[in-house]
């Protein structure tokens, strides 16, 4: 999947990853560009259609996904001989189909002007989601147009031309600029384009989206935002007598308050056989 800097990639990527979810696809996210926090709340907020989850919808989603969504633990860069033995790693210990790389530019190994590199990247996960039966959705950026209003397609992907030419299916994010916008106040918020389907003949097509800014999910025209998996009888099957975690009991050790109005608590550990620990707070 390719498109602009801040066009809404992992975004939607997240989004494809939560109805796969739903269809029974476990999923992988490698994002070195956001935290694993950052992550499980924009999913959160996405499923849950809230733009502020409170906490049953935060309880509910790690049921729904329990055994379903893995991440990799890492910021900043990966190279790779480590992404393949993740990818590989996940589908054998955990059933993973669906593997979300975000992003090219974080493989520490493999410069932006090194083509043959960048060949051989493509070529191995091409080979991996193939022998391993998953599919990897590999998040590239857009060479940069003398304008903004300038379309973008397969061509457009910045590096080697083997990341198209090596992929079964190649997708293109655009956000719509402001002046377009300006011109039309009923223009999509971005335009999605399947401008490669190897295995599906004629399935190339444009989608024109819209954005809903309050569950950060992207929809067609008509469409609406929907909670994901909610209708899903096999999630609730799993939430129902799921135990909740338990939480321990904190209470407050005497003394008197900082100046800066800070205390010290105990958090008994309780239930688990965990130790108390006493910290500010």
């Amino acid at each position: 999947m390719c498109g602009q800097s801040g066009s809404g990639k992992s975004m939607l990527a997240g989004q494809m990853a939560l109805h796969g979810l739903e269809q029974g696809v476990p999923a992988l996210i490698v994002s070195l560009e956001m935290s694993v926090r950052s992550s499980i709340a924009r999913l959160v907020r996405q499923r849950s259609l809230m733009a502020q989850p409170d906490m049953n919808a935060v309880l509910d989603f790690a049921r729904w996904s329990s055994g379903k969504l893995w991440f990799y633990r890492q910021q900043g860069s990966i190279n790779f001989k480590t992404l393949l033995a993740v990818v590989r790693y996940s589908v054998a210990n955990f059933g993973v189909k669906f593997i979300v790389v975000d992003s090219l530019m974080t493989m520490g190994d493999i410069p932006s002007d090194d083509y043959q590199g960048q060949k051989r990247l493509m070529l191995a996960l091409s080979i991996a989601a193939r022998d391993l039966d998953a599919h990897v959705l590999l998040i590239t950026h857009a060479r940069k147009n003398a304008s903004v209003d300038q379309r973008i397609d397969k061509y457009s992907v910045a590096g080697s031309a083997d990341l198209t030419n090596l992929a079964c299916n190649v997708i293109l994010l655009q956000r719509t600029s402001h002046s377009e916008r300006n011109k039309d106040a009923t223009a999509p918020d971005a335009r999605l384009e399947i401008c490669k389907a190897r295995h599906f003949d004629t399935a190339e097509s444009t989608l024109d989206l819209w954005f809903d800014s309050a569950s950060m999910n992207y929809q067609t025209q008509w469409d609406t935002p929907r909670i994901v998996g909610e209708d899903d009888e096999n999630a609730i099957s799993e939430s129902e007598g799921t135990p909740t975690p338990a939480m321990g009991e904190i209470t407050v050790v005497g003394g008197t308050e900082s100046k800066s109005g800070r205390r010290r608590v105990k958090v008994n550990g309780g239930s688990r056989g965990r130790s108390d620990a006493v910290v500010a707070s």
